[in-house]
């Protein structure tokens, strides 16, 4: 079917591990957290087991995700530069947003 070779085309493009879509996950330095940036995370495995979370220096990611502690957003985004899809992440209230977009990005899979 043509729609599977759509598919396996995205999974090529974006970096699967083992069948899973990998996101690359970085912090700012921390100096001013408003909120648990570690916590945020974890709700996010939690959630989305079916996603390949790692550190910024990963091969290929789909998509790049940096996490703010706070709005100053000073965190490096060099590592994001070859990476179509980059979501900053400055509040905890950004969770739901975050979960629709990854859930967007499962259903292209």
């Amino acid at each position: 079917m043509p729609h599977e070779n759509h598919n396996e085309r995205v999974r090529q493009s974006c970096g699967c591990v083992d069948g899973k879509i990998k996101i690359a996950v970085k912090y700012c330095g921390g100096c001013n957290p408003r909120f648990n940036r570690l916590d945020f995370v974890a709700n996010l495995f939690d959630s989305f087991p079916q996603l390949e979370f790692s550190k910024a220096d990963t091969d290929e990611p789909c998509m790049a995700l940096t996490i703010c502690g706070c709005q100053c957003a000073c965190a490096d985004f060099s590592y994001a530069q070859n990476v179509a899809k980059k979501i900053l992440i400055c509040d905890e209230s950004e969770f739901e947003t975050l979960c629709e977009q990854l859930n967007s990005l499962l259903s292209k899979q």
